[in-house]
């Protein structure tokens, strides 16, 4: 990854990454339930629910009949408070007062969501993450219908880079989430919040805007700044456009031996093998519509096998060849969901899919839970933001020594057994943070694996269906991110239920996890026959990794012992240097 690449990604793709943490996840503020009890008339404490017998939901949402009471004082004003507890309760009837300590205001407290209400809190949050998974889906699609998705920051990217910048992105989003959290205690009002959590997208248009505008009106070729994918071009046919941008790259990046023309072919040959059948971003919302067809009715869809015979192309006849769907008359997307996700030799889809679902939950289950830790909501929110920085980090390494699977694996075991581990931890008031430090281990364990599995996750898919299948599997984490919320409200009953509910879904998605191939330094399958054997060859315990690494010393021991003889040093250090280059990834998983 050279200047350009990284010019690029610092001014493109870092500038969106902490607003979109400001967005994403300033609901448990928004929403914050502060505590409260009925707002009683002046002087009338005696229709409070009496503590020693009453429930928590009894000293928040009832109170008793002021007419009920009256009657009794009237009768036996020495006996009233043990006649007081025969009484029955009622609903606040003026309302509630709210301690305004944690939250001076939210929508709880201004539309009096408690209580009945309540319920209106998880819908509230619920359409939020509605209209962020339709909103995936609609602009995705219109990006890819009118081309206005060309411009992506990991085109210009190497595997490694792709790497770098999928975890540097993590790592900036992690940061916003902690800079949210001190936000949100400095304003306490969710109107505020609200704003100055969305403001920042404002900026960002201008930015955005001005560069535009320094385009068109001073003349800058588009090319010098904001380039379009040389792959995306070579996909197109525009091979001299995409020759003249990979030339500036070359240049920006001081690489002047570089033969275009031998470069061109490689890439040509490469996208051949590689690019994405274009049915798939055509018809995405085709797709989807399918798929919800499916999920909903378990049927075919009527117009599915229209749409298969509409759209026969390489991608498609390779699925309709292959050896276990070539009798299959149904349409794509059943065909797809039924035939590949269910069958068991794609095995792997079906635990990404898992991984993917139970991922969203949890990491959007530890974010909303601050309320149910017996600490500041404000604390909690920043600590559970600054613990994803430090695994994004962790993570980072470790997808190239223990290799996708073990990291993934080990991550999500970690954030699940520290939250199950709560269920031990006692409740007492003395040690708040005992609970809380192990609920922000397993935030820790999840976020390192969240930036694991989208890195993962686009290994696993042939070619044929790779973008096909990301989508799928990140409207499953869609649904998953829904489900979070209401996840969260059982804590009304227990606090530590939902830290154990989600812990024994990390865990089991982290075993679940050891089923997958090993990825690491494999050729991207491109067809389903080879997604299908993908992986037959590494075990358990394989660490392609941790192999070369240990080849790698081999090869330094060998140039220490040589480095003496000054004749032969040069030769024999070109020798020795073989060792590190045959010692690839591939043949470390070979030997696994």
């Amino acid at each position: 990854m050279g200047k350009y690449q990284i010019t690029l990604f610092f001014i493109i793709c870092l500038p969106a990454s902490l607003p979109s943490a400001f967005s994403a996840f300033n609901q448990p503020f928004v929403v914050g339930q502060p505590e409260h009890h009925c707002k009683l008339p002046n002087g009338r404490q005696d229709l409070a629910p009496i503590k020693d017998i009453a429930t928590q939901e009894d000293l928040n949402c009832h109170q008793y009949n002021q007419t009920e009471v009256d009657f009794l004082k009237g009768l036996n004003e020495t006996d009233f408070e043990l006649s007081k507890r025969k009484l029955q309760l009622i609903p606040c009837q003026l309302g509630w007062e709210y301690d305004n300590g944690t939250y001076l205001d939210s929508l709880v407290t201004e539309f009096d969501l408690v209580c009945n209400n309540k319920g209106w809190v998880d819908t509230t949050s619920t359409a939020f993450y509605i209209g962020g998974f339709v909103g995936n889906i609609l602009f995705g699609y219109i990006a890819d219908k009118y081309d206005y998705a060309k411009l992506k920051g990991m085109e210009f990217m190497d595997n490694s880079g792709r790497i770098f910048s999928g975890i540097m992105i993590d790592v900036f989003f992690g940061i916003g989430m902690t800079l949210l959290g001190v936000l949100a205690m400095l304003i306490r009002r969710w109107r505020l919040l609200t704003f100055f959590s969305n403001a920042p997208f404002v900026l960002l248009f201008s930015y955005y805007l001005k560069v535009f505008m320094n385009i068109v009106i001073m003349g800058i070729s588009h090319a010098h700044f904001l380039p379009e994918s040389p792959r995306w071009l070579i996909s197109a046919g525009k091979f001299s456009k995409a020759k003249k941008i990979i030339e500036r790259i070359a240049k920006v990046n001081g690489k002047k031996d570089v033969d275009m023309n031998e470069l061109m072919i490689q890439l040509i040959k490469s996208l051949s093998k590689t690019y994405y059948s274009k049915v798939v971003h055509e018809n995405i919302v085709q797709a989807y519509h399918e798929l919800l067809l499916l999920m909903l009715f378990f049927s075919a869809p009527t117009e599915s096998k229209k749409f298969s015979n509409r759209h026969k192309s390489t991608s498609l006849r390779s699925l309709q060849n292959n050896k276990f769907t070539q009798n299959n008359t149904i349409g794509y997307i059943y065909l797809l969901a039924v035939k590949v996700i269910c069958d068991f030799r794609f095995l792997s889809i079906h635990i990404d899919f898992q991984l993917r679902f139970v991922n969203a939950v949890v990491y959007n289950g530890l974010t909303f839970n601050i309320s149910n830790l017996p600490v500041s909501d404000y604390v909690s929110f920043i600590v559970n933001g600054a613990v994803e920085i430090p695994a994004y980090l962790l993570a980072w390494p470790s997808l190239g020594y223990l290799g996708r699977r073990w990291t993934l694996a080990l991550l999500m075991l970690l954030g699940g057994f520290a939250c199950v581990s709560t269920m031990f931890a006692p409740a007492s008031a003395e040690h708040p943070w005992i609970i809380s430090g192990l609920a922000y281990v397993g935030k820790f364990g999840i976020a390192g694996s969240f930036a694991v599995i989208y890195i993962f996750a686009g290994e696993l898919y042939p070619t044929v269906l790779r973008a096909m299948g990301m989508g799928m599997s990140s409207m499953v984490a869609g649904f998953g991110l829904i489900l979070g919320p209401y996840l969260v409200r059982l804590g009304d009953s227990s606090q530590i239920l939902p830290l154990l509910i989600m812990g024994l879904m990390s865990v089991s998605a982290g075993l679940a996890a050891f089923f997958l191939p090993e990825t690491l330094g494999i050729a991207l399958p491109q067809t389903l026959e080879e997604a299908e054997t993908l992986g037959n060859t590494t075990t358990l315990t394989c660490m392609p990794g941790a192999r070369r690494s240990k080849r790698i010393n081999q090869w330094r021991e060998t140039r220490e012992k040589i480095s003496g003889d000054k004749h032969s040093s040069h030769k024999n250090c070109s020798d020795s240097k073989d060792l590190v280059d045959d010692a690839d990834l591939n043949e470390a998983i070979s030997l696994c």
